[in-house]
């Protein structure tokens, strides 16, 4: 027990650091970290895809004019990749965190950035079981004071939310590496380590959440007649710049509003009256169903 079944070095001639490995789905190993070996600055996000005994299937940097530190590599479900870290080169302010979404080959499927004008990172991103994503990390740009936890939950395309301006974008470039693998021959040798006590104790803390960037609730139902059939292509329209929406043939609709609206959705169809003639709202933050007319 405890023997090396292989063991490799992978680098170049400067400073190469690896901060996350993961088992594939074909029994190979996905690697992540950063280099300066290779690209034009100090710091590039360096993936190796290896084989189950540690020979490169694919190797690649990613990053833009500045450094850029990757944290957190996860295979997801469609066999390709999604990463995350904090980037220098795009965003809003000092560090912002980044995403990738790569294929199975390391293409960039799409890339966002988050963040406000201070520093954030992120250390941790997962696949949900929606097809979304969630990071971890932490904010200097929102919240109590100096660094607070920050969590987003994405779509699967990366997006928040439309009108939530966390989110921006990125032009990351991608360039293939030309690192080989080392064999190595460290023997194992065992420790004189002894397992000690602690005094730690669990506290109570008073934290508080603060949603960033809300969800927007939804508010549905129909439009039917006094025979109740439903009334195809009535235009309701929700003010405060909110937009429209237009029942369908079975005189449905829904409609996304900001969080926290506070407003009136008024139907109109020439040569129709309605009751009610409008519904009011106010502070909406969760979805409205069968609101109907």
């Amino acid at each position: 027990a405890g023997f090396f079944e292989w063991q490799r070095i992978y680098g170049g001639f400067g400073d190469d650091v690896a901060y996350f490995i993961q088992e594939t789905n074909d029994e190979g190993y996905i690697v992540a970290g950063d280099t300066d070996s290779f690209g034009s600055k100090e710091s590039e996000l360096w993936i190796l895809k290896l084989t189950s005994i540690g020979n490169i299937e694919w190797e690649r940097i990613y990053g833009g004019s500045d450094n850029d530190y990757l944290n957190c590599i996860q295979e997801t479900s469609d066999e390709g990749y999604v990463v995350t870290g904090n980037t220098y080169s795009f965003g809003a302010g000092d560090s912002d965190i980044l995403a990738l979404k790569l294929s199975s080959a390391g293409d960039i499927e799409w890339q966002r950035t988050y963040g406000g004008s201070e520093e954030d990172a992120a250390y941790y991103i997962q696949e949900t079981s929606d097809g979304g994503y969630v990071i971890a990390g932490y904010t200097d740009s929102f919240g109590a004071g100096g660094s607070d936890f920050l969590l987003l939950k994405l779509f699967s395309d990366g997006d928040i939310d439309p009108s939530c301006e966390l989110v921006g974008s990125s032009v990351a470039t991608v360039q293939d590496t030309s690192t080989f693998a080392v064999y190595t021959s460290i023997p194992p040798q065992p420790t004189g380590t002894q397992p000690q006590s602690t005094e730690i104790f669990s506290q109570e803390t008073s934290a508080a959440s603060n949603l960033l960037c809300e969800a927007r609730p939804i508010i549905s139902g129909a439009v039917k007649t006094e025979g109740g059939i439903g009334l195809e292509g009535v235009t309701i329209t929700f003010s405060a710049e909110e937009g429209t929406a237009t029942t369908d043939s079975d005189g449905g609709y829904s409609h996304s509003v900001s969080y926290g609206w506070s407003g009136t959705a008024t139907p109109s169809k020439t040569g129709h009256i309605f009751s009610p003639a409008s519904k009011t709202y106010t502070s909406v933050t969760s979805d409205q169903t069968d609101q109907d007319y």
